[in-house]
This record gives C-alpha cells, sequence and structure tokens, in this order.
C-alpha cells in the first residue's frame, strides 16, 4: 500500500539515506532515496512524473499492520 504523497520536509538530525537503485516508479511517482524506515513503513524522496515536485511518498507494507493502525494510517492519509 503506498499512501498519498505529502511535500517534502527536511529533517532536521541526519538520517541514513539509501538511494533507490534503479530508481522505481508508483503510480505518478518516481521514488530515488529512501529518507525513512519504521516497523511496518519505508518513506521515499520522490519526485512527481509529470510535474516535477518533489515529495515524500509512505510505503505500507500491509501484512505488518492490524486493524487499529489501519485505522490510524487511514485517519493520516
Amino acid at each position: 500500500m503506498t499512501m498519498a504523497a505529502a511535500p517534502a520536509r527536511s529533517a532536521g538530525a541526519a538520517a541514513e539515506k539509501r538511494m533507490v537503485d534503479p530508481p522505481r516508479v508508483v503510480g505518478e511517482y518516481k521514488l530515488l532515496e529512501e529518507i525513512g524506515v519504521g516497523s511496518f513503513a519505508k518513506v521515499y524522496l520522490a519526485t512527481h512524473l509529470r510535474t516535477g515536485d518533489v515529495v515524500a511518498v509512505k510505503e505500507i507494507d500491509p501484512r505488518r499492520i492490524d486493524e487499529r493502525v489501519r485505522g490510524g494510517i487511514l485517519e493520516e492519509k
């Protein structure tokens, strides 16, 4: 499950970043760099294919979430 994109914000703390090699296209976005990882999701720096806007895209592994978490994700979206 990939959530809608949000405008990318710069992180205050330096996090380890990993390039997506080769860049992967999901919907209308090209994923370029992994900028965050959690227990059930990864966040990527991406660009919108048509506009070139830089955004953050959260990719969620649905196998790792329960119904309570799923409700929170839908609210966040």
